[in-house]
């Protein structure tokens, strides 16, 4: 369709224009849906199962309860380190951190220490895609957030 200068200021016209309008804003905001399930990925590191959707009295989560309820939810989970960066490697890989070498909270490794913390990451490579990284593959968005708005950077 070609929209002319006439038919888009001739006066004589408001409501032919209009609705040409209209609905080339209703077929520019549809699209096939999305096939590909929506993911919303939460680690909390030292939170326990101290949610509401997971029978917690004391502290509310009302947010977090009304996604859990229309949402996976793992009610049973166990870490294989009880520290955080090795239980991290183990879950964004589903290999043991022992296997990644990932075990004693990564602090047993000597290289890159004293080069800054870029080379201390880079001295500790996963043998596998982790999982964040094939969802980037599949086209997913990422992202990574921290307390502080400054996610990980180690995986």
């Amino acid at each position: 369709m070609i929209l002319t200068k006439s038919l888009l200021t001739d006066r004589s016209r408001p409501a032919r224009g209009s609705w040409i309008l209209c609905l080339l804003a209703l077929f520019a905001g549809t699209g096939r849906a999305d096939d590909r399930p929506h993911v919303l990925w939460i680690i909390a590191e030292d939170a326990s199962p101290h949610l509401g959707c997971y029978g917690e009295t004391t502290i509310r989560t009302p947010q977090l309860d009304r996604l859990a309820d229309t949402s996976v939810r793992f009610a049973q989970a166990f870490v294989t380190n009880p520290v955080c960066s090795s239980s991290r490697s183990a879950m964004v890989t589903g290999m043991y951190s022992t296997t990644l070498g990932a075990h004693n909270h990564r602090s047993q490794r000597t290289s890159g220490k004293g080069g800054g913390n870029q080379a201390y990451y880079d001295s500790f490579k996963l043998p596998i895609p982790s999982i964040p990284a094939l969802f980037r593959q599949a086209g997913y968005h990422v992202t990574n957030a921290g307390l502080n708005k400054n996610g990980k950077t180690d995986y």
